[in-house]
């Protein structure tokens, strides 16, 4: 039998003997609060009996790390009754404590625990110190200190796990934050600690009341024994953890094998685990493919062993999967979080220094690590990248490392590693860097990620270069080996200009640029720095404020730009610290800095504004939600947050005391909230953060906020949410039948109280087919379904439906979905209940009267998808997927609600409903709003649609370009149109007459009867006008068209010149009458904008960036010969500018599927 083999064998039996030890049954545990219940006294769960009694203010709080938890207001702690603490059960030759906190920055020390013994020892001091590390000091009786570790990181106002070891036995002590290692101390002597707690014990204050703790505790745990770090990992999950948890290897590991025993620990009411295992992450999500491993009660999984999942070993190179979901008794499946792990490359990987490290020391020593089984190793090494990529032949090593010659200063070298593994040679990839004196420190940083679509990019110049030359694309290798006649090419800089504005750029793409620094002798090539632009537009990220003095023409203050009320006495807000700097930089959600926001509401409201300069258009890429990040503190007066526009349109916060949120937390806020209060969304002029009500200003409390990261986001993509989750599915074709194998299949009642012929409840409607019907009267229909997944506080559901309401026999109450009383038409005892109706989405509790997710009335006929979702203890409604309004959850329900469709029954007729309903859906998972956007219709084009023609000219070379439809419909490329980069990949410029050298550019793209098309019809486009005024002669041009002079009829045209609004664009067809519909705003030269038009028959509709611009008749389109031109009208009439990315469809798209298109989806 091999090693391997024999190894594999043993540690499986181990892993079959082994179990979950952790309990409360533990008998090393004394003391175990959940402070899942906090009154007079926090009960411990230890089954030791050591329960707290509640000293001064301690509070319940739910928004704890495992259910609920503990909040202490300063010089509060519980008692533990230190004289009466049993000896038997006080750790002395081994310890750990452990707890979650999340501490206030008082500016003092937070004592986690305390105790002393009857000669005064001080035996135990666990604590978050004022400077922000941690403390874990034990004393043995005489106070002779045991150890003092002081180490870790306390993040103030935030989540962290402590715990603190003591193992005598080893002479060993240890801290963890989070499960990892963060200090160590080796023991000399290892003394026992003192044994008593004569002079008092208690959590959260020193005996003597000094370092109060003051924030928030949850999951305290005191064991008499060291925890290994696993079982640390264990109880940060709380003892009554749910799901599985502590993977190894560990998530993120590199794993040196090509075989693994997966394990982990198993959810503490797991009876089995569904195990889903491979080497692609939405397969392993989605559970699709061959991933599903099996359900099996071990909690190990072997793979990459014959007989085993991968028998042929898994690959090097190769990222993992997984995830283990538990499956309770009752057949609840708890889904599992995604863990990874890597096989090593067989190249060589991990270099240092790092790739594209700056300003290295000349006498460097180069280290990496060995590719997975290498053997030997053979360096290259020069100032050419070209010759270190093609080299061959260098002499092999042993050592991993590798010394050259001392380096020139301000100079780029480049260095592979070759791998040899006894069997195979593997080429490295080529590493760079440079030396000090060279162009260096890129802004943005190299492989900068979420970087403003306007940025301007700068470098420090080379020390005694005469000036430097920037190369700037899309695509690596052509910025790398771009010179001056490439089109990467963006000119000189001269001393004391490097910098480089490289225009508008795409929405979340990957862009490269070079600087090389030029001399007597030549330019000398620099490192090629990449970044990736935001997939949002950033209102503000206060990264950009200094401290600079007024008079520098640098100057940037953060309060010179976010006006408060300095000179305005009825506004109590202030920006920024008095001293520099001005800008939060320590407590920040990203980058460096975020803006502390001062508010005294004695005066009635505050609120700081900033007037918009660049960031103006809040319709620009189809955005349509707003998002800040806000951080409190528990110390705050309570006080509403609001967001305004243009000073009168404000949005309110849902949470009254959000001000006392004491971590980051974000808010995000539908525009529509915005629009509906008159907001121009193509032009917001001011964005106000305030606190109060600014409506109706009352006297209040004070408190500091801090601001971050306000962005501006797009609907998310559709994503397919597939059956996880689902509870019951109700097609309503034709029956009421459950369809997602649960067997939750409804029962309709009065099957002849719908709309249909002789009242029956089937409608064949043009739009869904068949469909349910309820009238809305005494005797009207209802489908009695299954219980709703029940409403608690800690649960989540999603209801997702299609219904078209009718005005006809309803009321606002009426139930579409839910109940008013139980299956027999008796009250529930308390009452409660939970229903969609017209108006809002209601649920009542206890007779405390009804928790309302209020939104705009529902439409009557006409088809809308609606959505409610929980998310904890969040509500938040989607209609036709997009978020239409959301509040807080605070009531759960007692029991299961029964779910009934379109009413009630008998002895709730008058809360029957009447309409139309298809597609209910109910999960007991909280869906994303991509899947919300998904089962509302939403799909990304290649879903929905196929284009006819679809050309994206990512060619970058040639006299071609090739239609991706299919459909053979190739361009030829006619005249000189230069290859640029484009929105994705490359563009082509086309140079009309009116440019210089300009006539004759453009693309023919043939007339086959795939292109013919009467109607429907969508075209969509990316353009760049090279100018207003396209032939300077006060005439028009056009960048598409389906038309030819000498060919009648012509079809349609793509416009752009001179009229009326100027200069317009607009979309033309030859129909009878001719139809016209207009982009409605002038375009900027030499910026990329989306523009699209959707014809369904009746209707032709315009779009800018997504958003509908014009709406107009439109009849059948004229048929004929006449080709596809790409950059001209078919009368001479040539483009001036950039063209991306043109498709043409023969249906009509809707304003989503044009979004996402523009979105590159």
């Amino acid at each position: 039998m091999c090693k391997k083999l024999v190894y594999l064998t043993s540690f499986v039996l181990v892993l079959s003997l082994a179990g979950n030890a952790f309990s409360a049954d533990d008998p090393s545990l004394i003391i175990y609060y959940s402070f899942d219940d906090v009154g007079e006294i926090v009960a411990d769960q230890s089954g030791k009996g050591h329960d707290g009694t509640v000293v001064g203010d301690i509070t319940a709080e739910t928004g704890g790390k495992v259910n609920g938890a503990a909040k202490f207001a300063s010089g509060s702690y519980l008692d533990l009754d230190g004289p009466s603490f049993p000896a038997e059960d006080i750790p002395t030759s081994g310890m750990t404590l452990a707890a979650w906190i999340k501490c206030d920055d008082t500016g003092g020390h937070h004592a986690i625990f305390n105790a002393r013994a009857g000669d005064s020892t001080w035996l135990v001091h666990p604590e978050a110190r004022s400077n922000g590390e941690f403390r874990w000091l034990l004393r043995a009786y005489g106070g002779t200190t045991i150890f003092d570790i002081r180490s870790g990181v306390v993040p103030w106002g935030e989540w962290v796990h402590f715990a603190g070891i003591y193992d005598k036995a080893s002479a060993k002590a240890y801290t963890y934050n989070n499960g990892e290692l963060v200090g160590e101390a080796n023991v000399n002597p290892p003394l026992d600690i003192a044994g008593d707690y004569e002079q008092g014990a208690r959590v959260g204050y020193n005996i003597d009341n000094a370092r109060p703790f003051t924030g928030i505790m949850d999951e305290f745990f005191l064991y008499k024994r060291a925890l290994s770090q696993a079982e640390v990992k264990t109880i940060m999950q709380g003892l009554d953890f749910p799901y599985a948890f502590s993977p190894d290897p560990a998530n993120g590991a590199m794993h040196e094998d090509t075989w693994a025993t997966l394990a982990w620990s198993p959810g503490s009411s797991a009876v089995s685990h569904d195990v889903y295992f491979g080497d692609n992450l939405d397969d392993v999500k989605d559970g699709t493919g061959d991933t599903f491993q099996g359900n099996q009660t071990p909690t190990f999984l072997i793979v990459g062993f014959p007989g085993f999942a991968y028998p042929d070993g898994l690959v090097s190179g190769t990222t993992y999967y997984w995830r283990i979901d538990e499956i309770e008794a009752d057949g609840t499946i708890l889904k599992g979080d995604i863990w990874s792990f890597t096989v090593p490359p067989k190249t060589a990987y991990n270099p240092d220094p790092s790739d594209g490290a700056e300003f290295v020391d000349p006498n460097v020593e180069l280290s990496w690590t060995k590719g997975f089984g290498a053997i030997t190793h053979t360096v290259y090494f020069g100032d050419n990248f070209d010759d270190v990529d093609n080299a061959t032949g260098g002499a092999s090593q042993g050592e991993a490392t590798y010394t050259p010659s001392p380096l020139e200063s301000e100079k780029v070298y480049y260095w592979r590693v070759d791998e040899f593994d006894a069997a195979n040679t593997y080429k490295g990839d080529v590493w760079s860097l440079t030396t000090p004196g060279a162009v260096g420190s890129p802004i943005p940083s190299n492989d900068a990620t979420g970087v403003k679509m306007t940025p301007t990019l700068s470098w420090n110049p080379a020390d005694n270069a005469a000036s430097h030359e920037v190369y700037f694309g899309t695509d690596k290798d052509a910025v790398r080996n771009a010179d001056k006649s490439s089109p990467e090419y963006k000119g000189s800089k001269t001393l004391g200009s490097e910098s480089y504005d490289p225009g508008k750029l795409d929405w979340y793409a990957t862009y490269y640029w070079r600087v090389d620094a030029v001399y007597d002798s030549g330019p000398v090539k620099g490192l090629v720095w990449s970044f990736t632009t935001a997939d949002f537009i950033s209102v503000d990220d206060f990264e950009s404020y200094n401290d600079l003095n007024p008079d520098d023409p640098e100057s940037n203050r953060i309060f010179a730009a976010w006006l408060d009320g300095l000179d305005d006495p009825a506004n109590g807000s202030v920006v920024g610290y008095d001293t520099a700097p001005f800008a939060e930089q320590t407590i920040v959600h990203g980058g460096s800095q975020s803006m502390p926001l001062f508010y005294d509401n004695s005066v009635g409201y505050s609120e700081a504004t900033m007037t918009l300069v660049s960031v103006r258009d809040w319709t620009e890429g189809g955005v349509t939600k707003l998002s800040l990040w806000f951080h409190g503190d528990a110390a705050n007066s309570a006080e509403r947050m609001f967001v305004a526009l243009n000073g009168n349109a404000v949005v309110y916060n849902d949470d009254s005391a959000v001000t006392q949120t004491g971590e980051w937390t974000e808010w995000v806020i539908g525009l529509k909230a915005f629009a509906d209060q008159g907001v121009d969304l193509t032009n917001v002029d001011t964005i106000s953060i305030g606190f109060g009500d600014k409506n109706n200003p009352q006297t209040g409390g004070s408190g500091k906020m801090l601001i971050d990261d306000i962005r501006l986001y797009r609907p998310a993509a559709p994503v397919d949410p597939g059956t996880e989750g689902l509870a019951a599915f109700y097609a309503l074709d034709g029956d009421a039948n459950d369809s997602s194998g649960n067997g939750n299949d409804g029962t309709i009642g009065n099957l002849n109280g719908g709309l249909g012929p002789d009242g029956s409840v089937w409608v064949d409607d043009p739009e869904r087919g068949t469909v349910i019907s309820f009238n809305g009267t005494a005797e009207g229909a209802f489908v009695r379904a299954g219980d709703i997944p029940q409403m608690t506080l800690t649960n989540d559901f999603t209801w997702a439906f299609w219904a078209k309401h009718s005005a006809e026999n309803t009321a606002d109450n009426d139930i579409i979905l839910g109940n008013r009383m139980d299956e027999n038409a008796v009250d529930f005892v308390p009452r409660q209940f939970i229903k969609f109706t017209p108006t809002k989405f209601e649920w009542h509790m206890n007779g405390n009267g009804d928790d309302n997710l209020d939104y705009d009335d529902i439409p009557a006929d006409v088809w809308l998808h609606h959505a409610v979702v929980k998310t904890a203890d969040q509500l938040t409604y989607y209609r036709n997927g997009i978020e239409a309004s959301s509040g807080t959850f605070t009531q759960p329900l007692d029991f299961p609600q029964p779910l009934f469709l379109g009413g009630d029954n008998e002895g709730a007729a008058g809360e029957n409903w009447s309409g139309l309903m298809s597609e209910v859906g109910i999960y007991n998972r909280a869906l994303s709003e991509g899947e919300i956007r998904y089962l509302a219709g939403h799909r990304a084009p290649a879903e929905a649609a196929v284009p006819v023609g679809h050309w994206t000219f990512d060619e970058g070379a040639g006299t071609t370009v090739a239609d991706v439809s299919g459909n053979g419909n190739d361009g030829t490329i006619v005249g000189n149109p230069t290859w640029i980069p484009g929105i994705q990949g490359t563009a082509l410029e086309f140079h009309g007459l009116g440019a210089a050298g300009g006539g004759g550019d453009y693309i023919d793209c043939g007339n086959d009867a795939s292109l013919d098309i009467p109607g429907p019809i969508s075209i969509a486009l990316w353009i760049k006008p090279g100018a207003d005024d396209p032939e300077g002669q006060g005439t028009e041009t056009a960048p598409l068209a389906k038309a030819m002079s000498g060919i009648s009829p012509w079809n349609w045209q793509v416009r752009y010149g001179w009229g009326s609004p100027q200069p317009y664009m607009a979309f033309t067809f030859n129909t009878s009458p001719r139809a016209w519909a207009y982009v409605g705003k002038n375009l900027e030269r030499n910026e990329w904008c989306h523009i699209a038009c959707s014809h369904d028959g009746t209707t032709l509709k315009c779009y800018l960036d997504g958003v509908e611009t014009d709406s107009n008749p439109m009849g059948e389109i004229a048929q004929g010969e006449a080709p596809v031109l790409i950059g001209s009208d078919g009368w001479g009439s040539d483009w001036i500018g950039a063209i991306d990315d043109v498709r043409i469809y023969d249906l009509a798209l809707s304003q989503d599927e044009i979004i996402d298109i523009a979105a590159g989806l």
